[in-house]
């Protein structure tokens, strides 16, 4: 919940500082809002059940092992650790498939979000360079919309 929120403050605040600079400036950079935001929300949807697994796995994986270590001497006493090593290794795997299915999903959805991101970087300078050399804006201006557009940036990935 804290992340949403301070990612909520700067995108709004990012936002509100390029409209105070420059309109027409800032309408330019947030040409590419829609599509990133579509991307954002297709992969949301496709990685949070992704995530929620990583999460139980690794919740069984706490639970073998605090099991383990509190019930050590009961294990010794009865001779059960071949079982237990190999009850640890199953969940330790199903951990580790979890995992990599998530990495999976980031590596599909990462380098558009980035290829985007990229693109409103290009934006600025291009279109920012146009109006530098017109002087409807500043170099500082410029840099000023580089740095919020970082910022705008971050909460949309």
């Amino acid at each position: 919940m804290p992340q949403f929120v301070k990612g909520t403050v700067t995108f709004v605040f990012a936002i509100w500082m390029m409209l105070r600079i420059n309109v027409t400036f800032a309408l330019c950079i947030f040409a590419l809002m829609p599509v990133t935001c579509l991307i954002t929300t297709r992969f949301g949807k496709e990685i949070l059940p992704v995530l929620q697994e990583v999460r139980q796995q690794f919740s069984r994986l706490n639970t073998v092992v605090q099991e383990n270590v509190s019930g050590h001497r009961v294990v010794k006493a009865f001779a059960r650790e071949d079982f237990e090593i190999n009850k640890f290794d199953k969940v330790n795997e199903d951990y580790r498939k979890a995992n990599i299915k998530t990495a999976r999903m980031w590596e599909k959805f990462l380098p558009p979000l980035d290829f985007m991101c990229n693109m409103n970087l290009f934006i600025i300078l291009i279109v920012g360079g146009l109006f530098v050399s017109k002087g409807s804006i500043t170099v500082g201006e410029l840099v000023i919309f580089h740095g919020l557009a970082q910022r705008f940036n971050i909460p949309l990935r």
